[in-house]
């Protein structure tokens, strides 16, 4: 028990000078913000990123994406994420929300039924792609962030959807429909969480679960009410032809919280050679409807 202690404590006392750390008689690299990766698994999914031996790292969790500055340490390069979300039997209008590799069809609906249909809009007509026998018709599909798209499922199930947060987004959208989704998993008011530009004569239609309610917005105001949208639902959109901007730029809402925290260290002892960069893995399960991490390194 003691010599468990002290080498805890040992690995603890890392020396910091001229921007580099002292670690087992060793000089670690100037300490890099990581980039981070999420990988789905049965229950959760893997944050992965790369660290250097010697370094302190702590993972911080949010119920919100804004990003926002550490109060000390190195940052991580993004956020990666999750949505859950409860589809009904039928036809529900859904988007994606998160970067999840190349965004192709099979890498952002991962865990769906057999039976599973998706109709992608292509600005006049859809484009029908099924799920028979685990494997889709057309596997080159892409569902890029910002993207709506009707999904049919045949039964009542809970998919999720993880990847990195989207920090700038830029969308054109066409003088006819547009089939849209808020670019970061936020729920309230389309024009302010969903930083939607406004224009007079703008329609928004939603998906109730079987029919489009529409909301148009007419001298400078919605009738019959603002839209609402929730998290991970997709709208179609008719008005001018315009870029749709979202930006997750510096904020200051301040809720991240540690939920992790550990050393960057051998498993035996200072003899062992050390090896830079190393991938560590940390299983997170999705206890929440969304949740969102980040790194800091020190």
């Amino acid at each position: 028990m003691k010599n468990i202690k002290k080498s805890l404590i040992f690995a603890l006392l890392i020396v910091v000078s001229n921007n580099t750390s002292v670690f087992c008689g060793e000089t670690t690299p100037i300490i890099k913000p990581p980039t981070l990766v999420a990988e789905s698994t049965d229950n959760g999914f893997n944050i992965k990123f790369s660290g250097e031996l010697g370094n302190v790292y702590n993972i911080e969790y949010s119920t919100t994406p804004y990003y926002s500055d550490s109060t000390w340490g190195v940052l991580s390069h993004n956020m990666v994420g999750y949505v859950r979300l409860k589809l009904n039997s039928g036809f529900n209008l859904i988007g994606n929300q998160l970067n999840n590799g190349d965004n192709s069809i099979g890498r952002v609906l991962y865990n769906v039924p057999n039976g599973t249909i998706v109709y992608k809009f292509d600005g006049t007509s859809y484009i029908v792609n099924s799920y028979v026998d685990g494997v889709w018709d057309d596997p080159s599909m892409t569902l890029l962030v910002g993207e709506g798209f009707f999904i049919y499922v045949p039964a009542e199930i809970t998919i999720a959807l993880i990847g990195e947060v989207s920090q700038n987004n830029n969308k054109s959208l066409s003088g006819e429909f547009n089939l849209l989704t808020v670019p970061m998993p936020l729920e309230g008011s389309l024009s302010d969480v969903g930083g939607l530009a406004v224009n007079e004569g703008d329609v928004v239609y939603q998906w109730t679960g079987t029919e489009f309610s529409a909301k148009e917005f007419v001298d400078g105001v919605w009738y019959p009410s603002a839209p609402i949208v929730k998290v991970g639902e997709a709208f179609f959109l008719k008005g001018n032809a315009r870029t749709y901007v979202l930006d997750n730029g510096i904020n200051t809402n301040k809720n991240w919280k540690v939920v992790s925290s550990a050393v960057i260290w051998r498993t035996k002892n200072c003899n062992v050679p050390i090896v830079f960069g190393e991938w560590i893995g940390i299983s997170t399960l999705m206890n929440q409807n969304v949740g969102f991490f980040r790194v800091v390194m020190f």
